[in-house]
């Protein structure tokens, strides 16, 4: 499994292009019974790291009520970022910048749950996404938040990336938002097919709001489960590797 999820990792830029610059360990942490703890299956299982689905009441969400005993097992290794892989087959993670992330061994999406989650985990990067259930208070639309990849666009003329935007887009950019939150089915159609894919602007729907929040790009791995960073997203992690590798 760490194989594989070492395999997802390095397929995706900026980690592709940066591989050179990074170092895996894996650490096999044995269990005395097998699976994770799920409260609304009343599921107790005893497991070292007492990782758990449910926190902060949404149930996809996993992370571990004991950080003394993360620290203690992922000490076996030098390490600047922790991976948990969870041996579930039940869809979930989670991430937390400088803390870690977990993701399922075996469940759907498993490779875009970890790529995504390392996003959190090393550069702090906000999720651009705003139609799924969350734990977290809505944000402030008047103050600028601190992540690289979210703005509340006070401000056109100082767009925060202004210097890598698309020569000539217009701010904040038209996008099928409309549509493609009415849609059920063919989201990934609709942003493959938006007129702007690719270019770097301000499209409103980020940081788990509709309105008064934007993104660099129409799609990204923080927005939906395309695997690929937005220019911005990748450029934020780059200058956090550069702290840690120049």
């Amino acid at each position: 499994d760490a194989n594989k999820f070492v395999e997802y990792f390095f397929a995706v830029d900026p980690y592709k292009a940066r591989k050179n610059d990074f170092n895996v360990w894996s650490v096999e942490v044995v269990s005395q019974e097998s699976g994770i703890a799920n409260p609304n299956k009343n599921f107790f299982p005893k497991n070292p790291l007492e990782t758990t689905y449910n926190t902060f009441g949404v149930d996809r969400y996993v992370l571990s009520n004991n950080d003394w005993a993360v620290r203690d097992y992922a000490g076996a290794a030098p390490y600047d970022f922790i991976v948990i892989l969870l041996n579930s087959t039940k869809y979930g993670g989670g991430g937390i910048y400088n803390l870690y992330i977990t993701a399922g061994a075996r469940s759907d999406y498993n490779d875009y749950v970890f790529v995504h989650e390392m996003g959190h985990h090393i550069a702090g990067l906000a999720d651009e996404y705003y139609q799924s259930h969350v734990a977290y208070d809505p944000v402030s639309t008047s103050v600028e938040p601190w992540e690289f990849n979210v703005t509340a666009l006070l401000n056109p003329e100082k767009l925060k990336w202004k210097d890598i935007a698309t020569p000539g887009i217009p701010i904040p950019t038209p996008w099928n938002k409309a549509e493609y939150e009415k849609s059920t089915s063919n989201k990934s159609k609709l942003l493959e097919n938006d007129p702007y894919v690719g270019k770097v602007g301000a499209f409103e729907g980020a940081n788990y709001l509709s309105n008064g929040m934007y993104r660099p790009e129409v799609d990204c791995i923080m927005f939906s489960k395309s695997l690929r960073f937005c220019k911005v997203c990748e450029r934020g992690l780059n200058q956090v590797i550069d702290l840690y590798c120049k």
